[in-house]
């Protein structure tokens, strides 16, 4: 692989970049202002990496809308520390996702050993919670999108009072099918 700049972080685990639509680059966690590798053509900010870990777990879902929760619905148990954010479907139709994040725990199933428990409110208040899910958001139609532990992707709609499944597909028999860059991908 070639990358066309690179900046030494603090490792993996860093929140990332942002662009912007004029090009700027926001970089979260660099070692350096300057790259090591190559050259960006555009303004570059470097702030400064975030140690709070949970936070960074959960940086993706509070962007695209996810809102911290003070206190869990009734019928969700949560440890002491736990941190509970919401995400309303979109369209206003009144149901909502819950995610619960439990901590980390290396010993068990998750990603990057992160706990996490998702959770679908409707409208009238019923919480059902979603384990088979390591991953649940809304898309912009208000479908519940759903990443399964057992290597399946979804799309579920709420078709007459009931959340039917209207997609999937098994990623299981896909295997990795790496190649060269093609050339628009070799320049800014």
């Amino acid at each position: 692989m070639t990358a066309l700049t690179a900046w030494q972080t603090y490792g993996t685990y860093t929140t990332g970049c942002r662009f912007q639509s004029n090009g700027e680059l926001t970089i979260i966690g660099s070692m350096n202002n300057q790259p090591f590798h190559g050259s960006y053509p555009h303004a570059t900010t470097v702030e400064p990496m975030h140690t709070n870990w949970i936070r960074r777990d959960l940086q993706n879902e509070l962007k695209r809308g996810w809102r911290p929760l003070s206190d869990p619905p009734t019928g969700i148990t949560t440890e002491p520390d736990a941190v509970i954010i919401q995400r309303r479907q979109p369209g206003a139709r009144g149901a909502s996702l819950i995610l619960v994040h439990q901590g980390v725990d290396f010993q068990r199933p998750s990603i990057e050993g992160v706990q996490l428990e998702y959770f679908r409110q409707d409208r009238d208040g019923t919480l059902t919670p979603l384990p088979e899910a390591a991953w649940a958001d809304w898309d912009h139609h208000g479908r519940l999108l759903l990443a399964n532990r057992d290597g399946t992707i979804a799309i579920h709609e709420r078709r007459k009072e009931t959340w039917t499944p209207t997609w999937s597909e098994d990623l299981n028999p896909l295997e990795p099918a790496p190649g060269p860059a093609p050339d628009w991908a070799k320049t800014w």
